[in-house]
């Protein structure tokens, strides 16, 4: 399965290159896509899980870096697999850091248990900067929003867990076509939400980025999305 995403990383990357805009170099610019290098013992693993960001903040600077996509995905090993991003105080990492001890608990204490994957719906965010791209690094890069779908289809994870928030739905509704959204625990779904296509598993769930979740009650939602996974 790897050797599937790295052949569809070099060939969009080079589609990449061919269509950048010299324009994106006045204004702002876009960095690196997130390129997963996925582990062995993911899929080895009992139980397979997602968590998704937003998007890339400043990814190993501007596009395009000179050691193309081999740079990028021992850069991800480097960074998530051998665990440096949980050295980060971030909310988002703490976050992340938390769900997994809490998926330990649920599912048991053994390192084959479970095995969680980073990912981004969007996968090139700004260069030098944070949030949502501009609408122009947006078209350049829609054709990554297929990739984020490939990489689900193709990877299975058993859960998934959006930490993306409401406002990050059309993102959502452009990768999976057939899209909706079931409300947990009497919160409004754009609180939480059991997020529902054929792409994508029963255990998928949607609610706020960490950031916010931390400033709202986190361990409270923490427990809601547990009890919503089902095992």
């Amino acid at each position: 399965m790897n050797s599937l995403l790295i052949e569809k990383y070099e060939e969009e990357w080079e589609t990449l290159i061919s269509t950048l805009q010299s324009t994106f170099f006045c204004n702002e610019k876009p960095t690196n896509p997130l390129l997963l290098n996925v582990s062995t013992e993911y899929f080895a693993a009992d139980y397979k899980i997602m968590v998704f960001g937003q998007e890339t903040n400043d990814w190993e600077g501007i596009f395009p870096h000179p050691k193309k996509t081999n740079h990028l995905l021992d850069i991800y090993h480097k960074f998530y697999n051998n665990g440096s991003c949980f050295s980060y105080s971030g909310s988002f990492w703490n976050g992340v850091s938390q769900l997994k001890s809490a998926l330990r608990k649920k599912f048991g204490q053994s390192d084959q248990v479970q095995s969680i994957l980073w990912n981004n719906v969007i996968k090139i965010g700004k260069a030098n900067g944070k949030g949502t791209p501009s609408n122009e690094i947006l078209k350049w890069q829609d054709t990554w929003f297929d990739i984020v779908l490939l990489e689900v289809c193709l990877l299975r994870p058993d859960i998934i867990v959006f930490f993306t928030g409401p406002n990050y739905d059309v993102f959502l509704s452009r990768i999976f076509s057939d899209l909706s959204f079931e409300n947990l625990n009497g919160r409004d779904s754009r609180e939480l939400a059991r997020v529902k296509s054929h792409f994508l598993p029963r255990n998928t769930i949607r609610t706020y980025h960490p950031g916010f979740l931390w400033r709202n009650k986190f361990y409270s939602y923490l427990d809601e999305i547990l009890d919503a996974i089902e095992c």
